[in-house]
């Protein structure tokens, strides 16, 4: 790792003043209140509408205007109200994080999967590109936490955020919403709902945003990590009688962002001083010119003196998106008594995402041209590409008044793409393909005539530029001054579900459920280096000014590459990879209920005891050079299973002036899938001086508390409070030690003294989630002579410090840490007597 990133970006807030204005007839009703959040709330959890309070498991939801009144305007937001629950981008726009009760994460290669799923309309997102969606047009968010195996599938073991888009209605209504803050910071939303006739009625919306960004970048004297996005949905609905209701949406997405300024720090615990592909010990950073490695060291220590959100990359760096989306429903509701049943709605669910990714992201975070990756997009404009589809059909049921059932299949298709695959389509045709691999002593094409013959003149894909050679590194591409990546993933999966819930008395009711799935998934990955020189433009040895961009040559990734593609630059030099693999699992669940009896103070209630299982789908380490025997129990890795045992309690109190939900939860897991770091100083398993490798843990227990009240203690407030508590430690951390008896390869302090396996047992989990978070919330609504109301809000958020790096449960935090820390937000909202706008600052 070649820099820190520093969390305390998270606590820059704007202050910001917006308004919004129903543009149809009638007065807004309390829109700016969060109070609202004691009303009902329905949800489509377990896939039919039901209460929240009704819901036998931990979950929690925001209508939208429930979101507008707490001043979430994206979907990341969401994350400092739901405790357990980590919402996040990396340094790259656009490149996602979702973490449920430490169970998540996300990787820019979409070979990786995680434990927590995202939904739009019940279409699954299966990796990390893409961004997070602006609350515009949303009806409701719900956040599913613990293992969703039953009704959502593989990858939720930790749960799940189901996104709900709002849908056209039968009354004319439009509204306008324009929010202004600090760094050039201009948000407008409209939309305009329309009735075409009886029974077609239309929605269309439109978003911007634009954002300068707060960091500053002194070498090429800009500010960076600024927004620049526009979003449009469409939607019909029709319902031609009292049966059909018929839904086509759509969104289509375009985002020109730049990424988060990074600091690059070398001492960082001793760890890295700097990566060996950039130098290492030996100094090889000089090479660019003599007394760039000491340039380097104080560039860096010049960032971090001046500010946080100070930096001196010589990139521009960047993420767009161009993303599309279509979702369609068919729904038929027997709307009454049909065939012993009392009632059965059939719905049929279809899908579509694309999503065209292209990114420049500078990893030395420094004025030298040392380490930067990129997408080239070239034929086809290919660059990260990823095309996602989906198919469902749910049958729901009220048998009688004691039984009612869903079930249902699913089908859900996955390419993905790095660059446009020409390369390996020639390599293929020559004869290049048929390779044994499995052989370190004899790696040779089928052909070698036509494999020595194959060339190809692609430059569509993943580039990375690196510092020349020689380097301390040489293995894989490192033998040139760049490499280029192509490569595609495809993921087939199909699942069948059921699940009822049964009333055994007027106390007791039970739920049961069960899924089985089966995944498809193969992959290839082809490297090969270029032959062109990075820096050529800039002396080797002529020295770079940092401040002065003329003297490191273009800020954008270099241009015009010659790529040599044969046998000996993809397979000696470079590798070629290719795996495929089939998992299964049948994932049931099972929860117990009672319901309370009213009193003197509870109006409703349950207790309900829950059991469910998850299933996170197994996949490939697709950086490992599979040449090298040792390291071939390490290319595919197995799915990982966990059992969720969890206890909780909703209720509705005091005639409805508060509302509580609180569980507490074990989740032990077996199999874990986990990210180990390889060390690699001579480059024998890839390309990277340390790799990180996903691998199969033992065994993990994490357990927890998540508490939410919402109450109106008295007539016009409003306190609400959610307290999130986590505790996720290694049970049993041992895995084989990929090159025996090398010390480095397990990392310090963690080899065993046989020198045969790794054991890390004692570290801490690395989930990007603090041990404990809590929001409170306040506001009052004050009525005012005139009729208008005036409401004051302040939310307070405080959350316990994040881990980045391995280190000991007891250890002290390493250099890369976020701190304890907290935020507090005020907000404040007129509503005239009669009117239709409304404002907030």
């Amino acid at each position: 790792m070649s820099y820190k990133r520093y969390g305390t970006a998270a606590l820059l807030t704007a202050a910001s003043a917006g308004g919004a204005f129903m543009l149809g007839s009638g007065p807004v009703q309390a829109q700016g209140s969060a109070a609202g959040m004691l009303e009902e709330v329905v949800v489509t959890a377990r896939r039919r509408e039901e209460s929240l309070q009704d819901l036998p498991l931990s979950i929690a939801a925001f209508s939208a205007a429930q979101l507008e009144a707490q001043g979430i305007s994206s979907i990341e937001n969401v994350s400092d109200f739901i405790p357990n629950l980590t919402l996040r981008q990396s340094d790259r726009a656009n490149n996602t994080r979702v973490v449920i009760r430490g169970i998540g994460g996300g990787h820019p290669d979409p070979v990786f999967v995680f434990g927590s799923g995202m939904y739009i309309d019940g279409h699954y997102i299966p990796n990390s590109l893409g961004g997070y969606m602006s609350t515009m047009d949303i009806e409701r968010i719900e956040v599913l936490r613990g293992p969703q195996g039953t009704l959502f599938g593989k990858n939720v073991t930790g749960g799940a955020v189901n996104i709900i888009s709002a849908k056209p209605g039968p009354e004319y209504e439009s509204s306008l919403n324009l929010r202004l803050a600090e760094q050039g910071e201009q948000n407008l939303r409209g939309m305009v709902n329309i009735p075409l006739s009886d029974t077609v009625f239309a929605k269309i919306g439109l978003a911007t945003e634009q954002f300068d960004g707060y960091y500053r970048n002194r070498h090429l004297n800009v500010d960076v990590g600024g927004r620049d996005a526009v979003t449009f949905s469409g939607a019909l609905r029709w319902q031609p009688n009292d049966n059909w209701t018929v839904d086509v949406n759509s969104f289509l997405i375009r985002r020109r962002d730049g990424n988060l300024g990074i600091q690059c720090n070398h001492d960082f615990d001793g760890r890295f001083d700097p990566p060996p592909q950039w130098g290492g010990s030996a100094g090889h950073v000089d090479r660019i010119y003599a007394g760039a490695r000491e340039d380097y060291y104080a560039a860096c220590a010049e960032d971090a003196a001046i500010s946080p959100f100070t930096n001196s990359q010589n990139k521009l760096t960047w993420a767009n998106i161009d993303q599309q989306t279509l979702f369609a429903s068919a729904q038929w509701d027997s709307d009454g008594p049909i065939g012993g049943l009392q009632s059965l709605t059939i719905r049929g669910n279809a899908s579509y995402r694309g999503n065209d990714y292209d990114y420049v992201q500078d990893r030395d975070a420094s004025f030298l041209n040392i380490d930067a990756v990129g997408t080239f997009a070239g034929r086809g404009n290919i660059g990260q590409d990823n095309w996602t589809r989906g198919a469902e059909f749910i049958v729901e049921a009220q048998v009688n008044d004691r039984l009612e059932f869903t079930a249902g299949v699913n089908y859900f298709y996955e390419k993905a793409k790095n660059g446009d695959g020409r390369c390996r389509e020639i390599f293929s045709a020559s004869g290049g393909a048929a390779i044994d691999l499995t052989n370190d002593d004899e790696i040779a094409p089928a052909n070698p005539e036509a494999a020595e013959g194959f060339v190809c003149d692609s430059t569509s894909g993943l580039f990375f530029e690196l510092i020349p050679p020689p380097r301390e590194n040489l293995g894989g591409p490192f033998s040139t001054g760049g490499f280029m990546n192509q490569s595609r993933i495809e993921n087939e999966a199909l699942g069948i579900f059921g699940h009822l819930t049964y009333a055994l008395n007027d106390t007791w009711d039970l739920d049961v459920g069960v899924r089985w799935t089966e995944d498809d998934r193969n992959f290839w990955n082809m490297e090969w280096g270029s032959t062109l020189d990075c820096n050529t433009g800039v002396a080797v040895n002529g020295a770079q000014t940092l401040g002065d961009p003329s003297t490191t040559g273009s800020t954008d990734l270099c241009r015009g590459l010659a790529m040599d593609v044969s046998f000996a630059s993809t397979i000696g030099d470079g590798f070629f990879n290719e795996e495929d693999a089939k998992f299964s699992a049948v994932t049931p669940m099972l929860s117990l209920t009672r319901n309370l009896a009213p009193g003197d103070r509870l109006d409703s209630g349950m207790v309900y005891f829950l059991y469910s299982e998850g299933f996170l789908t197994g996949g490939f380490n697709t950086e490992l050079n599979s040449a090298v025997p040792s390291i071939e129990s390490l290319l595919i890795y197995d799915p990982e299973d966990v059992a969720n045992y969890e206890v909780g309690f909703k209720g509705t109190l005091f005639g409805g002036r508060l509302q509580l939900m609180a569980d507490v939860f074990l989740m032990d897991y077996n199999n874990k899938q986990e990210s180990i770091n390889v060390f690699n100083p001579d480059g024998a398993f890839g390309i990277d001086d340390v790799l990180g490798v996903v691998t199969n843990v033992s065994s993990v227990q994490i357990s927890g508390i998540e508490l939410e009240m919402r109450a109106s203690p008295w007539d016009g407030g409003f306190v609400s409070l959610d307290v999130g508590l986590l505790t996720n430690e290694y049970d049993d951390f041992v895995y084989a030690n990929p090159d025996p008896g090398e010390a480095q390869t397990c990392g310090a302090g963690i080899m065993s003294a046989d020198g045969l396996t790794c054991d890390a047992s004692d570290t801490e989990i690395l989930d990007l989630t603090p041990d404990w978070t809590v929001t409170l919330g306040l506001e009052h609504t004050f009525s005012l002579a005139s009729g208008a109301s005036l409401t004051p809000r302040l939310t307070v958020f405080m959350s316990d410090d994040v881990e980045y790096l391995d280190r000991a449960a007891s250890a002290a935090p390493t250099a890369c840490s976020q701190d304890a820390y907290t935020k507090v937000g005020a907000r404040m909202t007129y509503e005239p007597a009669a009117g239709n706008w409304r404002a907030t600052i």
